[in-house]
């Protein structure tokens, strides 16, 4: 296991739970319906999938596919910025934050990406990872700008 593994695993188990289509991994075999390519490195993390549509963390990516589109994929180290995706939610007539489905990625071209996941704790749990992978990212950079003077 991981060291990646443990730490998303454990940010989503404190931050938020499994649910009805939101589970934790704990082996690649139970992502072999999704028909991806896992490295054999690649360690898969949390996965929510609801009939074709599916969010697949792992320790090195994020897959999403919402059926109607293509699949879109993101390194770890190509994650910029996530929020909570509020105007998505607000245009829905969604004010509750608890009944919130939709997250913005923000990739380093600066695309927007709108991935839609279950409400409630899984939807807690996966933003906590995915904005833990951002930060993680961001703080790299921020070093490294630091220590060549520019931060």
């Amino acid at each position: 296991m991981s060291e990646n593994k443990s730490v998303l695993s454990s940010i989503f188990k404190r931050k938020g739970a499994e649910g009805d289509y939101t589970k934790i991994i704990n082996s690649n075999t139970e992502t072999q319906n999704l028909k991806i390519d896992l490295n054999s490195n690649e360690k898969a993390e949390v996965l929510f999938l609801k009939e074709k549509s599916f969010l697949l963390i792992t320790d090195k990516r994020v897959l999403y596919n919402d059926h109607i589109h293509n699949m879109v994929e993101f390194s770890h180290e190509s994650i910029l910025k996530v929020k909570i995706a509020l105007e998505e939610e607000y245009k829905i007539g969604n004010m509750n934050t608890d009944n919130f489905t939709k997250i913005k990625i923000i990739d380093n071209k600066e695309y927007d990406y709108i991935v839609e996941i279950e409400k409630g704790k899984p939807y807690n749990g996966i933003y906590q990872v995915l904005h833990f992978i951002a930060s993680k990212k961001n703080n790299r950079n921020h070093k490294e700008l630091y220590e060549r003077g520019l931060a």
